[in-house]
Formats: structure tokens, C-alpha cells, sequence
């Protein structure tokens, strides 16, 4: 039988769900490891930046920013993982900034969901297919490359780093904005894998309860000084980061919280789009953040639903 975008939902229904992950109740040291602390982990998760031009790098995380952006985009079929991050194509390219001060402010393409959060969804989905009865990587890449001929129909290269590379560049998830709030976010998401690299001095023995949110407490701290431009947006949104975890009562929350930072914390809104579009994206926005956090928790049905509807995703009518 050929596998399709309409019959996919069917194949899959008797299979059933993959069964959910673990309680994560065994101490702190597990929790690291299991927020991909150790640089082995890290390594094999790198994703894309969400930014749309060169940024200036940050003091803090260099090293993860020139990571990314010397990682070309790919899809491994041995995995099923997405490196990188697909440029955008000729649907994303339609949609022009303004890269000339004298004609206004500087904008970049941004996007609602970003990058980080849409390569790992994927790369979950694949894995999660592959894993099933009767199914292998083979016939989940079938099925992904199925969903770039459906939902994508006028593009080429069809295949599941084709379909990425079209969720990516979906012109309903992108709309212009301001450059320098596009870099601060940029900033501000190294910021948060530097600080989970700076973790890696715990991997072999925990420290005491309550050292390692004092460390993000500060770490976070915004820059004493009024600045301006994407150091006063940047420090605005550490200081954002930096109320959070003063609500918080443990280590292993504060590793939570900035580990997600990477992936899933950005949600970028245009006051421009309408009220019904926004929430919808926010709705998705809201199940896939879910489903990163909790890969097995998120049926491969829902998923696939997900995938459906981010393509019919609007930003303006």
C-alpha cells in the first residue's frame, strides 16, 4: 500500500502509541544527564539558530554560536535527526526586510515557532515511527517525505529534509520584525546553552541542593548598566529569565527551565497578525512545546495532526 498524508492516519491507528517516558524521580545527577548536560548529549541535539542574519556573538556561549553556525543543514536517515538549519527558499524569500537603516528600522524574517522546537519535533516523530510494529526508518522516512507532497506540492526535493526545510521556510510561521529583538533572542538562547555547559563540572558528583539555581540566579542577573539597542533588549529578557527563577525552590527546575530555553522558549508575535491566526499558532506552539518536553507522551497520530495543520498555518489572509 502506498503510504500517504490521508492513509497515514489509518496505518497507524491499530498500531497504537509508543508508551510515555519514565518518571524522572531518581535525583538530581539523572536529571542533568537527562537534560542533555554532558557534552556527548549536547553535541548529538544541536540544532539551527532562529536567526536570519549574521549575529554579533555573545560573551557568553561563543563556542555553541559558532557551533551552529558552521553545522550544515541534514537530515541523518541512520537517526533520523536534523543537524543544523535549512536557509530559507524562494516561499520564505518573498517575504522582504528591511536591511537599510535609511529606510527605517532594520527587520529580520522571524519566526513564531522556531527552528530549535520544529527540527527536534521531527526528528521525535521519525523515531517514534520507526519504532513501531511492522515499521522501520525506511518507511518512516516514506511517510514524513509522504507529508511534503501533500502539504507541500509545489516544492522540490521532496524527502524529510525537504519537509524541514519547508516547515521552516512556511511563510505562514514568519513575518517581519525587529532586527535587534531577532539577535537579543539569539543572545539570550546561547546564554542558556552556555550556562548548561557550564553544568558539565557537576556530571560526575552533584553538587548540594540549592547551589546550582543560586549559579542561574546570577547567571541570569541583567547587566547593571542602561544600555540600548539588543544589550538593553538582551538584559531586558535575562531579567525576565532572572524573576523566574527567583520563584523557583530547586536545582533541578532551574535545569529545566534554562534546558528549555533552548528548544522550546520562544514564541515570537506580530501585533499585526490577527487575533484567530495568533491563536492558532499559539495552539501550536503550546502541543509541540508539549510533545519536545515529553516526546513519548505525544501520540504519532497527534503529531502527524500537528504536521497537518502547521502548513495551513496563516499569518496574514
Amino acid at each position: 500500500m502506498k503510504v500517504t498524508a490521508e492513509t497515514s492516519a489509518t496505518l497507524l491507528h491499530d498500531l497504537g502509541h509508543a508508551e510515555r517516558c519514565q518518571s524522572d524521580d531518581q535525583g538530581f545527577g539523572k536529571e542533568l544527564q537527562e537534560q542533555g548536560v554532558k557534552s556527548a548529549d549536547r553535541t548529538k541535539r544541536k540544532r539551527g539558530d532562529d536567526d536570519d542574519s549574521s549575529v554579533k556573538k555573545p560573551k557568553q556561549g561563543d563556542e555553541n554560536k559558532t557551533a551552529r553556525k558552521a553545522e550544515k543543514y541534514g537530515y541523518d536517515s541512520a537517526t533520523g535527526v536534523y543537524h543544523g538549519r535549512p536557509d530559507f527558499n524562494k516561499a520564505a524569500s518573498k517575504i522582504k526586510p528591511n536591511q537599510d537603516p535609511a529606510h527605517g528600522p532594520l527587520e529580520d524574517r522571524r519566526h513564531q515557532l522556531a527552528w530549535e522546537g520544529i527540527g527536534r519535533f521531527l526528528g521525535d516523530t521519525r523515531r517514534m515511527i520507526a519504532r513501531m510494529p511492522g515499521q522501520d526508518g525506511k518507511m518512516a522516512d516514506a511517510l514524513l517525505t509522504s507529508y511534503q507532497k501533500d502539504y507541500y506540492p509545489s516544492r522540490t526535493g521532496k524527502s524529510p529534509a525537504g519537509l524541514g526545510s519547508m516547515m521552516n521556510s512556511n511563510p505562514g510561521n514568519l513575518f517581519l520584525g525587529s532586527a535587534d529583538e531577532n539577535k537579543a533572542v539569539e543572545l539570550l538562547r546561547s546564554d542558556s546553552k552556555s550556562f548548561l555547559k557550564s553544568m558539565d563540572k557537576y556530571a560526575a558528583e552533584p553538587p548540594k541542593e540549592g547551589v546550582v539555581l543560586q549559579e542561574a540566579r546570577d547567571y541570569f542577573a541583567p547587566h547593571g548598566a542602561s544600555r540600548a539597542g539588543i544589550g538593553g533588549l538582551h538584559d531586558e529578557m535575562k531579567g525576565h529569565v532572572h524573576r523566574m527563577l527567583g520563584h523557583m525552590k530547586t536545582d533541578v527546575d532551574a535545569v529545566r527551565m534554562v534546558h528549555d530555553m533552548q528548544f522550546n522558549g520562544f514564541f515570537d508575535i506580530d501585533h499585526r497578525t490577527r487575533p484567530e491566526h495568533t491563536g492558532k499558532a499559539l495552539d501550536l506552539a503550546q502541543r509541540m512545546h508539549s510533545a519536545n518536553l515529553n516526546p513519548e507522551g505525544t501520540g504519532i497520530e497527534d503529531r502527524l495532526k500537528l504536521i497537518r495543520e502547521f502548513a495551513e498555518l496563516k499569518h496574514t489572509d
